[in-house]
């Protein structure tokens, strides 16, 4: 479906792919700089499938409201998803990572850390070397934001990780920028 087909399709009707298109369609927006699309797109598909929790779409609604500047939001998708029966590591890992951002975007500095470590230790007990690399970039990238120290070898260590797995460049820095309320300049 297109978007404006699933736009147009019966709000009770959610077909077998409908949420895993949306929510990567809502991220890929993210990505590029869209955040306002990135929340329409992933508000309009948790309206689709409420009274229902999906865990996949919270914690990309997470990351996406952070970047809108709704903290508060964020932090209760992202706790939504930790308090879920059906979350997956993924879905845990993307809502870590929001919940650190949005710490940081708010200035809790203290939360943002204990949030990144949490949710590195979680991205490390698997075998997802891709997440682990990600979480890396978040946590390096909320450092510097927080202005700590070692913020730069920190982003070394993430990006020796993405250069391992021959992805250098990717659009996460900006959704993780946009996350933290700074402005991305491409």
């Amino acid at each position: 479906l297109s978007d404006s087909q699933a736009d147009a399709a019966p709000s009770d009707q959610v077909l077998v792919g409908d949420t895993e298109r949306a929510v990567a369609t809502g991220l890929h927006r993210l990505q590029v700089g869209d955040v306002p699309g990135a929340v329409s797109v992933l508000e309009a598909l948790e309206a689709r499938v409420a009274p229902a929790l999906d865990p996949n779409v919270q914690s990309a609604l997470a990351l996406a409201r952070a970047a809108h500047g709704d903290v508060g939001a964020a932090l209760a998708d992202a706790d939504a998803v930790d308090g879920h029966d059906r979350s997956s590591y993924l879905d845990r890992i993307v809502g870590g990572i929001a919940r650190g951002l949005a710490h940081g975007r708010r200035g809790d500095h203290p939360a943002a850390g204990a949030a990144f470590d949490q949710v590195r230790a979680t991205a490390d007990a698997t075998e997802d070397r891709v997440s682990s690399a990600l979480t890396r970039v978040g946590d390096a990238m909320a450092a510097s934001a927080r202005g700590e120290a070692d913020a730069a070898s920190r982003m070394g260590e993430a990006d020796r990780r993405l250069a391992e797995l021959g992805l250098s460049d990717t659009g996460w820095r900006r959704a993780f920028s946009l996350a933290l309320g700074i402005s991305w300049a491409a």
